[in-house]
């Protein structure tokens, strides 16, 4: 070890310097891990969003063409109350699914901000 590492190790020492950036390096490897963690969260938000919207896409197509039937059926009784059973049989699965899809944990909340006393 040569005499000038030596001589700053043993002023960052009585400095205190190495710990003071021992803590710095442990925060922003805090700061680092949530930051992953966060990320994780919000591609699985991402996704979830997705796959609500195709659901939500489906479900107006299937819908759009209920109508369209019903337009194209009206005068038959029986096509109608054929149609109804559909509609009701495609509204109980959109209802089982809503019921079977769990909802994502709320958010953190913040701690209040500290005020300086005065």
């Amino acid at each position: 070890m040569s005499l000038w590492t030596y001589l700053k190790n043993k002023v960052d020492m009585m400095l205190g310097m190495p710990e003071h950036l021992n803590q710095i390096s442990q925060s922003i490897q805090v700061l680092l891990e949530k930051e992953n963690a966060m990320t994780a969260e919000l591609d699985t938000l991402q996704k979830t969003v997705a796959d609500v919207v195709t659901a939500v896409d489906a479900a107006v197509d299937h819908i759009q063409a209920l109508s369209d039937t019903i337009n194209a059926g009206y005068t038959d009784p029986a096509a109608l109350q054929a149609i109804s059973d559909q509609l009701a049989a495609a509204v109980s699965k959109i209802n089982a699914a809503v019921a079977s899809t769990p909802l994502p944990a709320p958010l953190p909340t913040q701690p209040a901000a500290k005020q300086k006393k005065e």
